[in-house]
């Protein structure tokens, strides 16, 4: 293994490997505690950091999905390296499928693989696709006038153009688009799964609560972020950096919430099932609060219209689910399960999965809160018993293996978009800092009205991760030339530190 590492220093292409596989390399002090089989299969996963071509080379293949196979195996691979060290660490797999993306992306772009620069501006490379079409120009020209226009560093406008400009673009652009679809899927199942462990009646007596928690936690976030970032920030021309970058540290992740607590077997609990319920509102508030800021800086101004508009899309949304899920589905089931018995426990519930995340798309809501309620709403109580039911043929049981497979490709590819080279920034480091005190702080109140017998930290905890809704806000953001990269690597190191410390945190928390 230290021979391979070695190797991996001297790659002349690879100034990143100089100083970062020997701290590795010190950091993985655990080797030593490894039998020979663990040695063996991280000294496989080295090479296919060093080896692997789909990520990025321009060879052809004879089938066009050949590439996206070969990348997805290396980031499941990866995903198995990041839990064994976590579980050896006695930490989050969440937080080693995060950490071994980082590492990944980081030799990647060390090696300049071209489909991890698309990765990392795939707002940029969308802007040039919307300009050939809109604006009928050639693809150079395109290229030429989205980068100009662009906020991203020099150089990496050099690399992204020149990958661009080359025969393969299409390829690598196919490529991370697929990649992103299997994320997408995992992050879909998951919450599905969560919602699982309850009911849409669990969910209306929780309502209530649920709301109270949420607009807690994003009313202080939001608050004292704004405080914060007008104070680091006072030669701003105008207030729209503090105003955005306060909304978007505001809103829970409750993807990694759900991972933290099925890690630690705690779905089930009385708090696990307070703190989903307030992730889901608070995701769908930070949402609404993401679609009425987005359209009131694009227009200039605050619109009632806009607003009134987009609350009356996602009320439409929820009641009409609720509405389904209680008086239509159960009715429906045993018609369904008549095409196919054998079957229909896994087909049906994913149907009902995809069809609920396109309708949470269409009125304004993230898929993800579309896939929470598809789970909410399904129960293995709908189906008739017969000879083939046993303890394995649970809806649960039969989605478990689909959901390990994709899920972690989620959050190893959140890994890979982290640029750690923007922390060398020493305002970055200090205003992201900053901001993760905040951002922790602003949840860990929010379950003070909580009645007692509930463990309120532990809610609050559970509220304290920022993920996905955090880089929606931030990318947009920088489309709309609100944030820039500075500001987009403070958020990420929010969320870096949020989701380091809360699995920590809820062990200790839980433990008590």
């Amino acid at each position: 293994f230290r021979g391979i590492v070695d190797i991996c220093c001297e790659i002349p292409t690879a100034e990143f490997f100089g100083n970062a596989l020997p701290v590795t390399w010190r950091w993985l002090g655990i080797i030593k505690y490894m039998t020979e089989k663990h040695r063996k299969l991280i000294s496989m996963t080295v090479m296919l950091f060093v080896s692997t071509s789909s990520f990025a080379s321009s060879e052809s293949h004879g089938d066009p999905f050949a590439p996206v196979f070969e990348a997805f195996a290396l980031i499941l691979t990866c995903a198995l390296l990041g839990r064994f060290v976590a579980n050896r660490l006695k930490q989050s797999l969440v937080l080693g499928e995060l950490l071994i993306g980082i590492l990944l992306g980081s030799v990647l772009m060390a090696l300049d693989r071209p489909a991890v620069h698309i990765i990392r501006n795939l707002d940029v490379v969308k802007e040039v696709i919307v300009k050939i079409e809109d604006e009928e120009i050639s693809l150079n020209e395109a290229v030429d006038r989205t980068l100009t226009a662009s906020t991203i560093p020099e150089k990496a406008k050099g690399h992204l153009s020149e990958i661009l400009k080359s025969g393969h673009a299409a390829g690598y652009a196919n490529l991370v688009r697929y990649i992103q679809l299997f994320s997408t899927i995992g992050i879909a199942l998951l919450l599905f799964m969560v919602g699982l462990e309850g009911s849409i009646e669990d969910l209306l007596k929780q309502g209530p609560q649920g709301i109270v928690i949420a607009l807690i936690g994003i009313g202080v976030t939001i608050g004292l972020a704004y405080g914060v970032l007008a104070f680091l920030l006072p030669d701003t021309t105008d207030s729209r950096l503090a105003l955005f970058g306060a909304a978007t540290i505001c809103s829970t992740s409750v993807g990694i919430t759900a991972r933290v607590l099925k890690d630690m077997n705690k779905l089930s609990t009385p708090e696990a099932k307070v703190t989903l319920g307030a992730a889901v509102f608070d995701d769908i508030f930070g949402l609404i609060l993401l679609a009425v800021l987005a359209a009131s800086l694009g227009q200039g101004a605050l619109e009632p219209s806009v607003i009134g508009w987009i609350l009356l899309k996602i009320g439409i949304f929820l009641v009409a689910v609720v509405i389904f899920g209680l008086k239509v589905l159960p009715h429906l089931t045993p018609f369904v399960e008549k095409l196919d018995p054998r079957s229909i426990r896994l087909l049906f519930p994913f149907i009902l999965l995809l069809l609920f995340c396109y309708l949470a798309n269409l009125f304004g809501l993230a898929m993800i809160i579309g896939a929470y309620f598809a789970g909410l709403m399904i129960k293995d109580s709908m189906f008739t018993k017969d000879s083939l039911d046993d303890h394995r043929n649970t809806i649960h049981s039969l989605f478990t293996p689909i959901e390990g497979i994709f899920v972690p490709v989620f959050f190893v590819l959140m890994g890979v978009q982290v640029d750690v080279t923007l922390f060398a920034d020493g305002q970055v480091l200090l205003t992201g800092l900053i901001l993760s005190l905040v951002a922790i702080a602003g949840k860990l109140g929010a379950g003070v009205f909580l009645p007692k017998g509930l463990n309120k930290m532990a809610v609050g905890w559970g509220m304290v991760p920022r993920g996905e809704v955090v880089l929606i806000f931030a990318s947009i953001g920088k489309s709309m030339g609100v944030i820039d990269d500075q500001f987009y690597a403070v958020t990420v190191m929010v969320i870096l530190v949020t989701v380091v410390i809360t699995p920590l945190m809820l062990k200790r928390t839980f433990g008590k």
